[in-house]
């Protein structure tokens, strides 16, 4: 259950790294093409603006936990409420977690400066509550200028974790998320009865998590890989995306997350 818990976690933040989305009038069919450039501190595929927010739909299937049709449904969403010169903060809300993200607004592209999603929450549960502390950043989440097709970027986080155990052990966690993406396509993609002028990216994200614990010997180790693809809109963001993730443990899980509702904001 343990191991459940850390994929629903892990799952959830892929889409969150890269950002956000709007759409097109229900049932317009609409002709691929590249955006065209935009100002420094936006990409236009993160519209930065004050009171933007971005809801989305995730459904799983391959969880010990699925319902009767063999999936897990919720929902999420992220706002950006603030914007300042060099950066921005975007608050992410999940069901049980509410962040606020700073993101840093870079000659190279748009970067979060901690690693957000409820993945940083804890994947360790029974181990009590972890605080989490982003050790280093490298790369960019949202590259400027945008890449051309085959074209490709890497994100790495480093990421520290501390708690208390039940027993008052001293838990710490090191952990590196690292994320690839390519431009594999530019075409139409279908969104809750909607479509949207798209860019694919293809993407493989990898977590590996080293652990100790100071009332026993060594250390644990685990990798989670994720490989499948995102859709991201000009001047809305990411729309939707189809991801496979392999753990150590148990069958692959299948993840579809798609954007719900889009308020363009100020």
């Amino acid at each position: 259950m343990a191991y459940c818990n850390a994929v629903v976690r892990t799952v959830q933040t892929v889409g969150v790294l890269l950002g956000v989305l709007v759409g097109c009038r229900r049932g317009t069919a609409v002709v691929a093409r590249r955006p065209s450039p935009v100002a420094a501190c936006e990409s236009p595929y993160l519209p930065v603006r004050e009171g933007a927010r971005w809801t989305y739909d995730v459904s799983y299937e391959g969880m010990p936990t699925a319902n009767d049709a063999g999936t897990v449904d919720g929902r999420f969403s992220q706002a950006i409420t603030r914007v300042h010169p060099g950066g921005f903060e975007m608050e992410q809300r999940w069901p049980y977690v509410t962040q606020t993200i700073p993101w840093a607004c870079r000659a190279d592209g748009l970067v979060p400066l901690q690693r957000g999603g409820q993945a940083t929450q804890s994947s360790l549960e029974g181990n009590g509550n972890m605080t989490f502390t982003t050790e280093s950043v490298e790369g960019v989440a949202i590259p400027i200028p945008w890449p051309s097709l085959g074209g490709s970027w890497n994100v790495v986080y480093r990421v520290r974790g501390e708690a208390r155990s039940p027993t008052g052990a001293q838990v710490t966690s090191h952990s590196v998320y690292a994320s690839t993406y390519t431009v594999a396509a530019y075409e139409s993609v279908l969104v809750e009865g909607r479509t949207y002028d798209a860019v694919r990216l293809r993407v493989t994200n990898t977590i590996h998590t080293e652990v100790t614990a100071s009332d026993r010997p060594g250390r644990s180790t685990s990798t989670l890989t994720e490989e499948g693809s995102s859709w991201y809109a000009a001047d809305v963001g990411w729309v939707r995306s189809a991801l496979t993730t392999h753990g150590p443990r148990g069958e692959p899980v299948q993840s579809v997350t798609e954007l719900y509702r889009f308020a363009h904001g100020e």
